[in-house]
């Protein structure tokens, strides 16, 4: 006997074309907002369609589709498709072209197909253009040594040691031995790069004055530059220094691309662009960018509380508190983790959680920012007079 075909919304291929007293007419889970209500439509509906069907082509399930057509018809003007269901993969500037595309509000959506088509083929061609600067960058690595001096490339290492602990004397340390670098080899773009990344940073950590910094950063990054402009390294210097200290982000965020083009596998080349996606807003795809910086590095202690923090400057505190939990297992020592939290704690009402985790971020590092967080935490705990002090 025949059997009534499925009407599960959620079963791609299922018949879920709407018909209601000539009022509404085509397939639910693709419908425009306004489709669905009934209005007039213009060729941007045929756009919101597009990107029904892109996500459901990158992400293996449809944006909209619910149990029943009018649970489908109420998520098509009220609800966000899953972003978090795209794959970790998928690049900043498909999601945009997506998000585009599924903007309720149709004066917010690309014109047409046409319009979409120009933007894919842009990101193609710029796609184009950063797999040639990648394999520039195989191609200059291959034939070249970052150094001919042996002398020059462990001093390079040990600064990228005492860097990576993130404190004021560490990164003196390493500006050290990144120059003694240069006294070994002048034309050692690596070490030139490192002496930019902790002048990028180094206001954050130490009281000394910001507009030396500013000054030492961007003079090494472009030293670097001059040397050698296939190197990741220097790009993603450059883009740190455009961050922190200019605040272009235009000129940032391109030579933050640069960089990850020429070492896609670059934890910190990810990581750098993270903050940077953070910083204009777009946090979730910097919690992406995160994810990718630990896939390349997952032990690495500043990536792993940069996720933690981002994912609290995006309000998932109980998110954040796990993940900066989890540095904490990889290094109990490690003073920004404990003052993160003590942020976490704050926002989650735990009082005397927080002024615990930033007391003991005080114990490990005395820097201007862990003392905000004291004061921070004693201020939310109505200790005024503490707060003041501090």
């Amino acid at each position: 006997a025949d059997q009534e075909p499925e009407t599960d919304a959620n079963h791609i291929g299922a018949p879920v074309d709407v018909s209601r007293d000539g009022l509404i007419r085509g397939t639910a889970a693709y419908m425009s907002p306004e489709q669905s209500q009934g209005q007039s439509l213009d060729t941007r509906a045929d756009v919101w369609a597009f990107g029904c069907v892109m996500y459901e082509m990158l992400t293996g399930r449809s944006a909209f589709a619910r149990t029943t057509i009018d649970e489908t018809l109420a998520a098509l003007s009220t609800e966000e498709p899953d972003w978090g269901a795209l794959p970790a993969a998928t690049p900043t500037s498909i999601r945009r072209v997506l998000e585009r595309c599924l903007a309720k509000d149709a004066r917010d959506r690309l014109s047409d197909i046409r319009g979409v088509v120009i933007e894919i083929d842009s990101l193609r061609r710029e796609a184009s253009r950063q797999d040639d600067l990648r394999l520039r960058h195989d191609r200059s690595r291959a034939l070249k040594q970052p150094t001919a001096s042996s002398a020059a490339y462990q001093h390079y290492l040990r600064g990228r040691h005492h860097w990576l602990k993130r404190t004021a004397l560490g990164f003196t340390r390493a500006i050290e031995c990144f120059e003694l670098a240069i006294q070994a080899d002048p034309g050692f773009a690596l070490a030139h790069a490192g002496i930019a990344d902790c002048y990028a940073v180094l206001s954050f950590y130490d009281a000394g004055p910001t507009i030396q910094f500013h000054q030492r950063a961007k003079q090494a990054a472009t030293t670097a530059l001059a040397l050698d402009d296939t190197l990741a390294e220097a790009h993603v210097s450059l883009g740190h220094v455009l961050l922190n200290y200019d605040w272009d982000w235009p000129a940032a965020e391109k030579e933050l691309q640069i960089g990850i083009a020429l070492a896609p596998s670059s934890s910190e080349a990810h990581h750098v662009y993270a903050n940077y996606l953070s910083t204009i807003g777009r946090m979730e795809d910097s919690i992406q960018a995160l994810r990718r910086s630990l896939e390349c590095d997952p032990v690495s202690l500043p990536v792993n509380a940069g996720l933690g923090v981002t994912l609290y400057f995006a309000r998932r505190y109980d998110e954040a508190a796990r993940q900066l939990l989890k540095t904490l297992e990889l290094d109990e020592h490690y003073a920004p983790a404990y003052a993160f939290l003590g942020w976490t704690h704050c926002e989650r009402g735990l009082n005397a959680e927080a002024i615990a985790a930033s007391e003991k971020a005080l114990t490990l590092m005395d820097a201007p920012w862990i003392l905000v967080t004291v004061g921070l935490a004693y201020a939310r705990a109505g200790r005024r007079n503490d707060a003041q002090q501090v």
